[in-house]
């Protein structure tokens, strides 16, 4: 039998695909059975090998919903951005949308929760419906400074495991930060 390989370069060594042109002749296809199935042979082949390039080297594109509009009081946020596209050599990458762009402030958390997007940035006041107890941090005038805010916070999560509970409930993690760079 006379068999023919055809190769493609695909993003971890070659694939190829072998057609026996004596058994397509031998079962009596003709030239016009024969064109359409080696086209067909072509096209997967070259799809294949399209996709398993474009798998092997794509990165990874996380988007991230901002409530607020894009300016300096965000910056702390695209620098956490631009450090993990660096500290990953651009294999991660973050979208930052902002002022609402992939949702309404309300909506952001849920959005996260059930997987339209990746990240938010939302102040848990604004949904209290699903995070009751972190309503607390949003009484006016409880607090005289945010990092006074942000340090009793701190403390309430690890003291109160409901606080964390409440993310779990709802499938996401919290990640909090400050102006003075503190993380938690």
């Amino acid at each position: 039998m006379d068999i023919r390989r055809l190769t493609f370069p695909t993003g971890s060594g070659k694939m190829g695909i072998a057609v026996g042109w004596t058994e397509i002749r031998e079962k009596g296809m003709g030239m016009n059975r024969r064109i359409p199935l080696l086209l067909s042979a072509f096209v997967g082949a070259l799809g294949l090998a399209v996709a398993g390039a474009a798998f092997a080297q794509a990165p990874m594109q996380l988007r991230w919903g901002h409530y607020l509009a894009d300016g300096p009081f965000v910056q702390l946020e695209k620098d956490f951005a631009a450090k993990i596209e660096k500290r990953t050599n651009g294999r991660v990458k973050i979208a930052m949308t902002f002022a609402g762009g992939l949702g309404k402030d309300t909506e952001l958390l849920m959005l996260v929760s059930k997987g339209a997007i990746d990240m938010t940035s939302t102040a848990p006041g604004y949904n209290p419906d699903q995070l009751r107890y972190w309503r607390a941090f949003q009484t006016p005038f409880l607090f005289q400074t945010s990092k006074q805010a942000m340090d009793v916070l701190v403390k309430v999560i690890d003291e109160f495991p409901i606080y964390r509970q409440e993310f779990d409930r709802i499938g996401v993690c919290g990640c909090s930060s400050s102006r003075s760079g503190s993380t938690t």
